[in-house]
């Protein structure tokens, strides 16, 4: 964001550049891997899915808070799974434990250890009883070359800012005891986030190739399983709870949905028909979802009469403001400080 300020100078577009080409990349991502796994027909509605989705819109617009970091976290974790997933089980090689932890150590940089989840998926994945003594060598490799590319960062933060790395890495390692400010501590908060952010269908969906992949005891579609739930699962045991954490599975759970929708509907018998039919529930979902995200229901918001007076403001370099509501937006455009809350008497 910084380097897209300096080239395109101090802009609400400038902000934005950066979140629409990593949106766009991980856009491309979800159909590389789905391509890889599943073929062309299926990589193309999952890429799809991924593209309308409105909450992913609404991160990549700028529209949520945290929008830059989720959309750089979720482009560097399909980065990770793209190496992960491109090659056969049985032919990863060292090089490609290598570099799949350097995308997992990239993810690390953007929002910390739920990045790991990587090399949980590739290590269920790769896994084989006549090379598992290789396997874990390379799965040691990967968390090495992900907490090398993270330290240099991680010391640096440390010795810079002591007091926030320190109150940091204890939220870190806390985030089953300790709540924040205005996020959704409920244990069932992030069930029904999932249902309403890819439909409730999508439980019916992973149930069914969870069962699907022990039955046939297929690692593939158990990877996919697990890249799909184990956030849902791990999140909704902590305190933290915010609805845009689920979308490091929003990839998983596209494929998984297209796969469904996909799935042969005359040639199976009744009983074998939940699947593709829960897919196309989905599909319809995701779809009216991202409709809704347009905001074409609603009335715009009138933001030129507030932004202008804003720009046109004259205010002292340095200055400190108290009891402004519109504090971000002032700091945006001014050299100034600016705090939403009044001043406390000294």
């Amino acid at each position: 964001m910084a380097l897209s300020l300096k080239v395109f100078g101090l802009h609400e577009f400038a902000v934005r550049i950066p979140g629409i080409i990593f949106a766009t990349l991980s856009v491309l991502l979800t159909y590389l891997i789905a391509r890889r796994l599943m073929g062309e027909k299926i990589a193309l509605l999952a890429c799809a899915l991924h593209g309308i989705h409105g909450m992913l819109t609404d991160l990549a617009s700028g529209r949520l808070s945290s929008d830059g970091v989720e959309t750089c976290f979720l482009f560097f974790v399909q980065l990770g799974m793209y190496f992960v997933f491109r090659k056969e089980r049985g032919h990863f090689s060292w090089k490609d434990y290598a570099v799949t932890g350097i995308a997992t150590g990239l993810a690390i940089m953007c929002k910390w250890q739920p990045a790991l989840l990587v090399l949980v998926v590739m290590f269920v994945h790769h896994f084989q009883k006549k090379e598992w003594k290789k396997h874990v060598a390379g799965s040691a490799l990967s968390f090495v070359a992900a907490l090398a590319v993270f330290a240099p960062w991680g010391i640096y933060i440390v010795h810079a800012f002591p007091t926030e790395a320190r109150w940091m890495l204890q939220a870190i390692f806390t985030p089953f005891a300790d709540t924040t400010l205005n996020t959704d501590g409920t244990w069932y908060s992030y069930l029904t986030d999932f249902g309403n952010l890819f439909g409730y269908s999508a439980y019916i969906i992973v149930a069914l190739v969870a069962w699907k992949s022990m039955k046939e005891k297929n690692m593939l579609w158990m990877a996919l399983v697990i890249w799909a739930v184990l956030p849902l699962t791990i999140f909704s045991m902590a305190e933290v709870k915010r609805g845009t954490y689920l979308f490091i599975s929003a990839p998983a759970l596209f494929m998984l949905i297209a796969y469904a929708a996909s799935a042969s509907w005359r040639n199976v018998n009744w009983n074998k028909r939940l699947l593709p039919l829960m897919g196309y529930v989905s599909v319809l979902f995701i779809a009216g979802y991202s409709v809704e995200k347009l905001y074409l229901f609603k009335p715009k918001a009138r933001t030129k009469d507030w932004s202008d007076q804003i720009k046109q403001a004259n205010y002292m370099e340095g200055a400190v403001i108290y009891n402004e509501p519109r504090c971000i937006e002032i700091m945006f455009y001014h050299n100034v400080t600016a705090y939403p809350f009044a001043k406390e008497r000294e």
